[in-house]
């Protein structure tokens, strides 16, 4: 089950974080987190430094959430290395959820044919403001949607904020967005 609430981690940080669960898929620090839909208020998840992490799954990972439905993300930093198939370097899947005033400093490799992107492998609907991402993205031939922000940008947005580092991968690339639909 996603976590469901708010977690403020009053600036601490976290070291050495190794997860290696290359079978299974939303992995990360949370593996899957959502908003209680019987709250009017929005949920938040705040104030933590990962530090020297090392995280491995097969599908929708992040470093800090596999998949993220409808919550606020804010003051969060990620330093280490990220591996998977449909991978961020803080979500996996960020679908309606506002990440702000966040960084990640990582290597993220593709496993096989999935995508990734620097803060999310998909942003649907989602809200990226005030962000960086500094490191490397690599994938295989195979890979594809991949970017420097989001591999997939489904009517989200990105502002204020870049990317530093390389970006490789097989098809459907760019600096901060790798595929962008715009739907009405």
């Amino acid at each position: 089950k996603p976590f469901i609430g708010n977690f403020d981690g009053q600036g601490y940080i976290i070291k050495n974080l190794y997860i290696n669960r290359n079978q299974e898929e939303n992995i990360g620090l949370f593996s899957a987190v959502s908003e209680d839909r019987n709250k009017c208020l929005q949920e938040y998840i705040q104030n933590v430094k990962l530090v020297n992490v090392s995280i491995t799954g097969k599908k929708y990972v992040g470093g800090v959430i596999g998949s993220c439905d409808r919550k606020i993300i804010n003051n969060f930093s990620v330093v280490g290395n990220i591996f998977g198939s449909n991978v961020g370097g803080l979500t996996g899947i960020n679908s309606h959820c506002k990440i702000s005033e966040s960084y990640v400093i990582a290597n993220i490799t593709i496993e096989g044919y999935g995508g990734a992107g620097g803060v999310s492998y998909s942003n649907d609907y989602g809200e990226i403001l005030k962000f960086y991402f500094k490191g490397n993205i690599f994938g295989g031939e195979q890979s594809s949607d991949i970017g420097g922000m989001a591999g997939i940008n489904i009517n989200g947005t990105v502002s204020d904020s870049y990317v530093i580092g390389g970006i490789a991968g097989g098809s459907n690339i760019g600096g901060i967005v790798g595929t962008n639909y715009i739907l009405f």
